[in-house]
């Protein structure tokens, strides 16, 4: 999946009512299997830091950089999660940008993307 979204690493969203996610392989520094387990931990984290604060009619974003990556989550219960990483020095505003480039990308494909109408044997 190439997004051409430079300052982002990789991303994981998650569309609630197909029951259904995408992702793509990640970039570097997070590269190879330790990489992706890096960044799935990070979303774990971020996860379980959003879930405290989160009802289920609310949308929560949520943002946190460290000295490695920056992550952006948006959750919008019953519609998608979406979690981003992108480099270290990325400003908020600049992820949330980059969120909704993303988002409304997924919208445009989203017949490719996902299986939308399963057939029934």
């Amino acid at each position: 999946l190439h997004t051409e979204i430079y300052e982002l690493v990789h991303f994981l969203y998650k569309f609630d009512s197909a029951r259904q996610y995408i992702m793509p392989a990640p970039n570097h520094p997070f590269k190879g299997k330790q990489g992706l387990k890096t960044i799935m931990h990070e979303y774990k984290r971020v996860v379980d830091r959003t879930s405290l604060v989160r009802t289920d009619k609310s949308h929560t974003v949520y943002f946190h950089a460290s000295d490695a990556s920056a992550v952006l989550a948006w959750i919008r219960p019953g519609e998608f999660e979406i979690y981003c990483t992108f480099t270290p020095l990325v400003p908020k505003e600049v992820a949330i940008t980059a969120c909704n480039r993303i988002l409304r990308w997924i919208k445009r494909e989203e017949k490719s993307l996902f299986m939308l109408q399963l057939n029934m044997w």
